[in-house]
């Protein structure tokens, strides 16, 4: 029979494994035997927050500091957890505590300037990350943290220098074998590929600096996802598409191609100040055909402004938490009257709009033959003729605002988007979630 030692060391190893369901059975087994040992209570916690068992992960955390009162990674992991869960001083206190104990050490320093961030305490943030990066300096984490605080500063100059460290903390950003990168000089018989990275957001946003590439090089080959294809090839005429990369060895390019370079290093190049970006206009062109026929669906539903809204954003249950409003906090806004709703969100969400009908009386429009998660053609279109876009941060805004729509962008903690801010975007008004039920006034 394995011994408590035994077990806790398989545990450890279930949870550096990624075997969260492991690591519970075994932290359990434990506990039925003896519960006077912290690291089954922090070891059970951790795998439980994974599972978003949010109040049991918080009673195992802190019986883990009742029993080992000055055991940093605790303190730090439950920090985390709140601080995924949207209890941003609660984690930030956390992180304190882990500071108090060791303060020379470098997460500690990270977690605490990641969580001021969140709440726009900018020049506290930066101030961690730079302690952070003293004590490692070959850390990434910290310069992409500096890197987002420069951003939400403006300082767009020396934010985009730090984002390059981005290469070493993603996984998902475009490389090319074999030839090199770019280094942003002008030519005119050369061919470049810029390669795709992160979320379709990301590549919207980014792709507003196509126009100053394909000024700058005389062929210009673009990796991008499939359902923005007809919409960027109308938009850019000038720029060729392959297909985005779907795997990680899966690295598709024209052989003719004489350097490359990431889509998210562009505005390194063409986006150094606030006077570098454009003033705002749109630069994506819906289908006209699909534009005529959204305006004539819209204008059936009656008289009144027709508002697009979208209240969750994110593909992982992290991120869908920092990004997110639920629909009934929304109760205020929507009982405006003389106002058509419209269904922008993408996902499964006709059980919702039903629940929204049936217990409040509230109409958000939906149509089933559009697609929001696949068909960006259709979402271009209607998005071009809606009277004014309000969502969280997501890819639908990033779209509405390349479109042109004006935008009202809703934002738990800090009013910027996190690779950017208002500088991306033309028309647009800025709301904290908390604060949203003052929109009705």
């Amino acid at each position: 029979m394995p011994t408590v030692a035994e077990v806790l060391q398989l545990a450890r190893e279930s949870l550096h494994t990624g075997r969260f369901d492991e690591v519970e059975r075994l932290c359990r087994a434990v506990l039925d035997t003896t519960c006077n040992l912290a690291e089954p209570h922090a070891l059970l916690a951790e795998a439980l927050a994974q599972h978003d068992a949010f109040d049991e992960a918080l009673a195992h955390f802190r019986q883990a500091l009742c029993l080992q009162p000055d055991h940093v990674p605790t303190h730090l992991n439950l920090g985390c957890m709140l601080e995924r869960a949207g209890w941003i001083d609660e984690a930030i206190a956390c992180y304190r505590n882990g500071l108090r104990i060791a303060p020379d050490l470098a997460q500690a320093h990270q977690n605490l300037g990641r969580a001021l961030c969140e709440q726009h305490r900018v020049a506290e943030a930066i101030t961690c990350f730079e302690r952070a990066l003293s004590l490692e300096p070959e850390w990434p984490a910290p310069r992409l943290g500096l890197a987002h605080a420069r951003l939400m500063l403006g300082d767009f100059g020396r934010a985009w220098d730090d984002y390059e460290c981005r290469d070493a903390v993603k996984s998902d950003l475009g490389r090319a074998s074999g030839i090199p990168r770019w280094n942003g000089s002008r030519s005119s018989d050369t061919t470049l590929l810029i390669s795709a990275e992160q979320g379709l957001g990301t590549e919207i946003m980014f792709a507003s600096c196509l126009p100053d590439v394909v000024r700058d090089i005389a062929r210009v080959v673009l990796e991008c996802d499939a359902r923005l294809q007809p919409l960027f090839r109308r938009s850019f005429p000038e720029v060729s598409f392959v297909a985005k990369p779907t795997g990680k060895n899966d690295t598709p390019q024209p052989s003719d191609a004489d350097s490359y370079i990431p889509l998210g290093s562009l505005p390194s190049l063409y986006r150094r100040s606030e006077a570098d970006f454009p003033d705002g206009s749109q630069y994506l062109v819906p289908d006209s055909v699909l534009q005529a026929a959204w305006a004539s669906r819209l204008e059936r539903l009656g008289d009144g402004p027709k508002i697009g809204i979208s209240w969750r954003g994110g593909s992982s249950t992290e991120k869908m938490l920092k990004r997110s409003a639920p629909l009934d906090q929304w109760l205020p806004i929507l009982r405006i009257p003389d106002i058509r709703w419209v269904n922008i969100q993408y996902g499964p969400c006709d059980g919702l709009l039903r629940k929204m009908a049936d217990e409040y009386g509230i109409t958000i429009h939906d149509w089933n033959d559009l697609d929001q998660t696949r068909n960006m053609e259709g979402m271009a279109a209607m998005l071009s003729q809606l009277d004014l876009i309000i969502s969280v941060p997501n890819s639908a805004v990033h779209l509405a605002a390349a479109v042109g729509s004006p935008v009202w962008l809703l934002h738990r903690n800090r009013p910027v988007t996190r690779i950017g801010g208002r500088a991306w975007m033309g028309e647009e008004a800025w709301a904290r979630k908390s604060q949203a039920a003052a929109l009705d006034g």
